[in-house]
């Protein structure tokens, strides 16, 4: 667990000591992503749950974990192993490809140093580690969100582009389909800021409604196929997701309309809706997945538009809903061993 703790303190000394300076250089957007990608890259099989799961499959033995349907992983892996390739030098590339995509995204819309990197670090690193083709399909969604909030871009072209992206994205997880929601951006209604903030709780108690509406109403050779997994531990994940929501309205409140009205804040919005929604649903730890880094992008978007008598509240905000992601989140993968490296 101490490199993990030494690699957060770095990101976090990063974020202090560059707090207010835009990394325009690739390189210097670069260097902190290649940390991730050596520290995930020369793991050891033992260092979480599904590496062993994914070694086996590198190796094409008996007992490796299947995934027919997600075949680009496929074709990766096949292409690596075919060739001789070491395991290492494969995990190294599937960090490292997909975060040169994210670069483009990073260097256009980020600013106030490195809080993208300390909010990837600290809300979803540890996940990542776990999750290969996730981690992967979400990097390649966040590329083709470039394309989508691209302003010089026709509306048609821009969401074309991104359909392209998810399709692409889906080749490595199949969770990757939730992503078209967030072709709704465009067509949100501008509602008030009040509006906006009430209707997180409404969406919330809409999903647990739909969930347990379901243990009365499907037939009970289905219930057991689509509940397999039962109720999560929804009182919880709610409560680990208040920090979200508070920065979430601290931004509504502290933005220009504008700001408030833009697709960013939509897709912010779009994203705390899928991870309410989904939130007791058996599948609701893949779709919070799928949305803290995309989360984790648009807060560190939102810093620049954040009035300046209140960007050091924000700043602090950020700095402690980072440490109280990792430390929820390393708690829960101690069991797992998702936190040590041997």
């Amino acid at each position: 667990m101490i490199p993990y703790l030494l690699l957060f303190l770095f990101h976090l000394l990063l974020l202090l000591y560059r707090r207010n300076e835009r990394p325009m250089g690739s390189m210097r957007l670069f260097l902190p992503l290649l940390v991730f990608g050596l520290f995930a890259g020369f793991r050891a099989l033992d260092a979480s749950n599904d590496t062993e799961a994914y070694y086996q499959y590198y190796l094409q033995s008996a007992d490796a974990q299947q995934a027919p349907h997600e075949y680009l992983y496929q074709v990766l892996s096949w292409t690596f192993a075919s060739h001789g390739l070491p395991f290492s030098l494969f995990l190294l590339t599937c960090y490292l490809l997909p975060f040169c995509l994210v670069l483009r995204l990073v260097r256009r819309y980020v600013s106030g140093g490195y809080i993208f990197h300390y909010l990837y670090f600290s809300t979803f690193f540890l996940w990542a580690m776990i999750v290969l083709r996730q981690h992967m399909a979400i990097m390649l969604i966040l590329y083709g969100l470039s394309f989508l909030l691209d302003n010089t871009l026709t509306p048609f072209r821009r969401r074309c582009l991104f359909c392209i992206a998810v399709l692409v994205a889906m080749g490595f997880h199949h969770i990757s389909i939730v992503a078209f929601a967030l072709l709704l951006v465009d067509f949100l209604p501008r509602w008030s800021r009040m509006a906006s903030l009430l209707s997180i709780p409404v969406v919330f108690v809409l999903g647990l409604l739909i969930r347990y509406s379901m243990d009365l109403f499907v037939p009970d050779n289905y219930i057991h196929y689509l509940l397999r997994h039962g109720h999560n531990h929804v009182l919880n994940s709610a409560l680990a997701l208040l920090p979200i929501i508070a920065l979430y309205a601290f931004i509504l409140y502290n933005t220009p309309r504008e700001y408030v009205a833009s697709r960013f804040v939509r897709a912010m919005t779009l994203s705390l809706w899928l991870m309410l929604f989904t939130i007791d649903f058996p599948l609701g730890i893949r779709v919070v997945l799928f949305t803290v880094p995309l989360l984790a992008f648009l807060f560190a978007h939102a810093y620049r538009y954040v009035s300046p008598r209140r960007q050091g509240v924000y700043f602090m905000m950020v700095l402690l809903y980072g440490l109280s992601y990792f430390t929820y989140e390393l708690a829960r993968a101690w069991p797992y061993h998702a936190a040590w490296i041997s």
